[in-house]
């Protein structure tokens, strides 16, 4: 993908020699009547959507971070997968966000779990093995060849657990994934089961198999090692951030010198700020992994009767995190100041996605009167979602019973407003390619030295 964006770089600017001038200065057809300053270059349609496709092509499909496929998928099953999911940010990419922030908290605790509850746990055990004497002289006959050392987990590693990157194995086999009941085991409902491997584990199960003994720690496994898996570097992702950053910077340079903006250049211009700022969370995420972590079991599993006590402390139950999502998220406003402070975020970045798209509405020229108010309209019904949202979740903070409910009406059933909000000023934004005002084809020629795609 990248490698098709270089090649938009290199033959976007390409234009055919000129002509011969005529002999009489008359005869020279006159190819366009405004006013061609020092400062002002000429551009296109073409050169319109080349610049918007590549930046929503960069902040859509090259910016997302999928799951580890499925093991049985093939390559079209992937790539509808993939569109699927780049046309969900690229309508409604508050969504996105939301996903984005609740993953980043979610990778910080497993993290953070995994360290105090076993990289700690096999530290302290090591620091008693050799303050016992005889402890010490078997370690030092083993230490060369078993190195025992646990590393501690960062947010990349939590990042992996939830995106499926590791999978239990038995006899070398991908084993069906397993749900731990104290310390019991039972094979987990697919039905139930998020769209993913059905061999990997959930952050839920790996610890109750940690805790339990039945795997050992994966070991060896740096930030590093899984950041080699991905498909993406820092190069780039600085490929990507300059686009973006590159194509900002150009909307708001013509505003400055009075020059009008399309109506794509804004539709574009407010997936380019909030896409950005979900890139910026997945920052830490792993992209593109093809391939998980294997975990041997240590011994054959088998499903046992023995039922979990209702009053269990352990880190996950049968009611973990990921089979009820919504109900997580919204409990977890309840008690994460880390989380009230993402749904802010969630908020100010919804309205300002409507307001990118609402404040130019009034400065636009459109085609039609139609096709002005309904840009309009649009925008404003964008704009009532996050307010919607933020109503209910201080309605949330105060009594969970009701505000539960009117968070799900307010949300879930507002929702399809939105989505088609968002798809009719797409709409708007291609046709009124077909009329757009002499001041669209000027462009500014300092900025097109200014390294971008």
């Amino acid at each position: 993908m990248l490698f098709i964006l270089i090649l938009f770089s290199l033959f976007r600017s390409l234009r055919g020699s000129p002509l011969e001038p005529f002999a009489d200065p008359a005869d020279f057809p006159s190819l366009d009547s405004r006013d061609t300053n020092i400062h002002f270059g000429q551009r296109g349609v073409s050169d319109i959507i080349t610049s918007c496709f590549t930046t929503i092509l960069a902040c859509t499909w090259s910016a997302l971070h999928l799951d580890v496929p499925l093991n049985n998928s093939n390559w079209f099953q992937q790539f509808w997968y993939r569109v699927r999911c780049s046309l969900s940010i690229l309508f409604a990419p508050e969504v996105t966000v939301a996903i984005a922030l609740w993953q980043r908290h979610r990778a910080k605790e497993i993290a953070q779990e995994y360290n105090d509850f076993i990289a700690s746990k096999n530290k302290k055990s090591e620091t008693e093995s050799t303050s016992d004497p005889e402890a010490s002289t078997n370690l030092m006959e083993t230490e060369t060849t078993a190195p025992q050392s646990v590393p501690h987990w960062t947010s990349t590693h939590g990042f992996f657990v939830l995106m499926g990157g590791f999978v239990l194995c038995e006899n070398g086999k991908p084993s069906r994934i397993l749900r731990m009941k104290s310390k019991a085991l039972e094979i987990f409902d697919f039905d139930d089961m998020m769209e993913g491997d059905e061999s990997a584990l959930r952050y839920c199960d790996l610890m109750k198999l940690l805790q339990n003994e039945i795997i050992d720690p994966p070991k060896f496994i740096s930030k590093e090692d899984i950041l080699d898996r991905s498909k993406s570097d820092d190069i780039s992702k600085a490929f990507v951030v300059i686009q973006t950053t590159y194509f900002i910077f150009q909307c708001i340079t013509r505003w400055a010198y009075g020059l009008d903006v399309t109506e794509l250049e804004v539709f574009t211009l407010g997936s380019a700020l909030i896409n950005g700022f979900t890139y910026w969370v997945w920052w830490n995420k792993p992209q593109g992994v093809g391939r998980p972590i294997f975990l041997e079991a240590k011994g054959p599993l088998r499903e046992e009767e023995e039922e979990a006590p209702e009053n269990s402390d352990s880190v996950s139950d049968a009611n973990s995190d990921l089979n009820h999502p919504l109900r997580t998220m919204i409990m977890a406003l309840l008690k994460a100041d880390e989380i009230r402070s993402s749904a802010k975020i969630i908020v100010v970045c919804g309205l300002a996605f409507a307001l990118v798209h609402l404040i130019p509405g009034w400065f636009l020229i459109f085609p039609s009167g139609a096709e002005k108010w309904l840009w309009r309209v649009s925008a404003i019904i964008l704009m009532v979602e996050p307010f919607l949202v933020s109503i209910c979740l201080s309605l949330l903070f105060f009594e969970l019973y009701y505000g539960a409910r009117i968070f799900f009406v307010a949300t879930v059933l507002f929702f399809p407003f939105y989505l088609y909000g968002s798809r009719i000023l797409l709409i708007l934004s291609l046709i009124s390619l077909r009329s757009l005002p002499d001041g669209a084809f000027q462009s500014i020629e300092w900025t097109t030295y200014i390294p971008h795609f």
